[in-house]
């Protein structure tokens, strides 16, 4: 199916050259570049898994480690401290670097800046120590529990290093066995490891000096054996450069000094070897599945280009006058360095930019409703969030409401228990560096024992907001919400059911993304207090989300007569409805692009995503677990030319993997 994408994007000139200008990961089409980094400083030696991106951020000329995650559009901070940081690489929620540390060395008699490998866990916001053995270690990859590197404390100057003296080890962050392939007693240099499963690629290069070679080796974990890959052994004035692995495929870029850079792949079972482009610029090459980027500069400036092996087809990728390079390629996403700002500019600044090739997918799930939330918080707010909402975890009424309150601070919202704060929630806010929260509800929702430890643990302002009743609970915080905005509150609110939560959660994103705060009502009476704290917040217009048989008509005369514009937003169920929503906050300035889905039967994964997709300016959907509703399906087809991320909150145990197949299918269709 991705190759017909990919061949329907190029009958329609997507990809020939690029648009002026730039769109962010939040509104990214297939096929239309992104822009991920902003900063006026370079970010470059990418690399790239599943929806993140971790590289090396020269902020103040001093080379930091920071992460990107695309699902939920947000940098993140991994090494900040001083000393060199570089040469990251990503794998589910572990990143490795190297961390430059001073080491006295005695026969020098001098300090010497020495790489050690270090690990960050996205969980905890915590770094830790890998190898830290006196001796020079660089260029970390990581794949699984494994970690592999370049070492060299075999060698005749371990702090220094020898280009032609250095091992590859390999360490299990499970079981902590430490294993090693050895190359300086033979005056090689293994360098460049990278991981896949059981196997390990390493570049190996011969001291030049005695008459010595390169080539690549594929090296079996499970029986430490290794065997050369063909055609990759190269001899004086010829080197391979950037190997890379995926699944059954090796690529790698080979130079010699009469022609220039090839493009080379190795299908590892049959052993056999193809170049597939002799114009590479030098700049990267990378795989995934059956897709091959690099690197080229066949025109003046240095491009990234796509070839598919299955069918040898090529794609621009980017065409640009300034220069591309570095390209990675993972989850359907193709992710490149790029200095066309620095041109624009007139500084030293390198970019990152990406491109849906497929669809993107984002999960946003843990082992419950509360490990969920954090998990929203930690991918949508990386780089910390001054004040959250906390919302109980085991009953709607009270939480409706905290999505427009959590837009209004910025911040996400978490769940607690009536009676105790989550472990996963207390981790979550220390990497938040949270101050300061809103306890939604009274203590029947959220306990006084909370409320107290929160205030131990922030160190901040803890504010409770609660009324008599669910009713009076909503008003109040939107009241704060609204007082947050400021001059950004539009006049225009939301009203809800107070007695089925569906409609409420599924206009969240809206509370959160537009600034719309959220009020609730019984199913046939707008009750006076309701309207009047609505009157005294200055709202002029209204949402009534619903239909009859939640939200009467009756209602309806009654706000008709009170406010400005009314407008019913409803459809036959709750699925229905949620897309005329999403559809009324499309013409109101969100995106199809990166749009969530959550259990409709539910509301704890709905509010901590409507957060999320209401910072990012996207709308949220509703399903059933087991099976997509036709309407939904139809909605998503006639809008997948605008969407290149979706986003699930929840696991398979919320939504189906039969409903995240159908979903893909529908976004699939051009």
């Amino acid at each position: 199916m991705l190759a017909v994408l990919l061949a329907a994007m190029l009958m329609a000139a997507a990809f020939p050259v690029v648009a002026t200008g730039s769109v962010s990961a939040q509104s990214a089409p297939l096929g239309e570049e992104f822009q991920i980094t902003f900063e006026e400083h370079s970010q470059n030696q990418i690399e790239f898994w599943g929806d993140t991106v971790v590289y090396a951020d020269h902020v103040n000329g001093q080379p930091q480690v920071w992460g990107f995650d695309l699902g939920g559009n947000s940098p993140f901070p991994v090494s900040t401290s001083t000393g060199t940081q570089n040469n990251a690489s990503v794998y589910g929620d572990i990143i490795v670097h190297m961390k430059k540390a001073m080491v006295w060395e005695e026969s020098d008699d001098q300090w010497e800046d020495v790489g050690d490998i270090w690990g960050f866990d996205r969980t905890t916001g915590e770094n830790f120590p890998i190898c830290t053995d006196i001796g020079e270690q660089g260029n970390p990859f990581i794949w699984g529990s494994k970690v592999a590197w370049v070492d060299h404390r075999n060698t005749d100057d371990p702090l220094d290093g020898i280009w032609y003296q250095s091992d590859i080890f390999v360490y299990d962050l499970e079981t902590e066995e430490l294993v090693s392939f050895d190359a300086s007693p033979t005056l090689s240099g293994y360098h460049a490891p990278v991981l896949y499963e059981d196997k390990l690629l390493i570049k190996v290069e011969d001291d030049w000096s005695l008459g010595g070679n390169g080539r690549l080796l594929i090296a079996d974990l499970t029986t430490m054996e290794t065997e050369v890959i063909p055609e990759s052994e190269v001899e004086e004035y010829y080197y391979q450069d950037s190997p890379n692995l995926w699944g059954d495929y090796v690529v790698w870029q080979q130079y010699n000094y009469v022609d220039g850079w090839d493009i080379k792949v190795c299908d590892l079972t049959t052993m056999e070897t193809e170049v597939i482009c002799d114009t590479g610029a030098g700049g990267g090459v990378d795989v995934w599945e059956n897709f091959v980027v690099w690197a080229d500069d066949r025109n003046d400036s240095t491009d990234i280009f796509m070839w598919d092996i299955d069918t040898s087809t090529e794609t621009t990728i980017c065409a640009n006058e300034s220069e591309q390079g570095r390209p990675r390629i993972d989850n359907g996403t193709v992710v490149w360095v790029d200095e066309r700002n620095a041109d624009l500019m007139e500084i030293d600044n390198a970019d990152i930019y990406g491109m849906y090739i497929a669809p993107q997918t984002a999960e946003f799930a843990g082992d419950d409703r509360y490990s969920t939330a954090v998990t929203a918080s930690r991918k949508a707010f990386g780089d910390g969030a001054d004040t959250v909402v906390i919302a109980t975890g085991e009953n709607w009424p009270d939480a409706l409401a905290a999505s427009g309150l959590a837009g209004a601070v910025e911040g996400p919202v978490l769940l607690v228990r009536s009676d105790s704060v989550p472990a996963v929630v207390v981790t979550e806010l220390q990497r938040l560096g949270a101050m300061n929260a809103y306890l939604i509800g009274g203590d029947a929702a959220i306990s006084a024992g909370v409320e107290a430890d929160l205030n131990t643990l922030l160190g901040g302002e803890v504010t409770r907001i609660g009324g008599d009743d669910r009713y009076q609970t909503a008003g109040l915080v939107s009241e704060e919400a609204v007082s947050l905005l400021g001059a950004g509150f539009g006049g225009t609110a939301i009203l809800a059911s107070g007695v089925t939560s569906a409609d409420a959660v599924a206009s969240s994103a809206l509370s959160a993304g537009l600034g719309m705060p959220l009020y609730l009502t019984p199913t046939d009476v707008l009750r006076a207090d309701v309207k009047a704290m609505m009157e005294t917040a200055g709202v002029t217009d209204l949402y009534i989300v619903g239909g009859p048989a939640v939200v009467t008509d009756g209602v309806k005369t009654a706000a008709d007569a009170a406010f400005g514009t009314v407008e019913r937003l409803s459809g036959d169920d709750r699925y229905e409805t949620a897309i005329a929503i999403a559809e009324e906050g499309v013409a109101l300035g969100l995106t199809w692009d990166g749009v969530g889905f959550a259990k409709g039967t539910d509301f704890p994964d709905a509010l901590a995503g409507g957060v999320v997709q209401g910072k990012n300016g996207s709308v949220l959907l509703l399903t059933p677990s087991d099976s997509l509703n036709p309407l939904v399906k139809a909605a998503l087809e006639d809008h997948s030319p605008e969407i290149g991320l979706v986003r699930f909150y929840g696991g398979d145990s919320a939504i189906s993997q039969a409903v995240r197949d159908a979903i893909f299918d529908a976004v699939e269709q051009l």
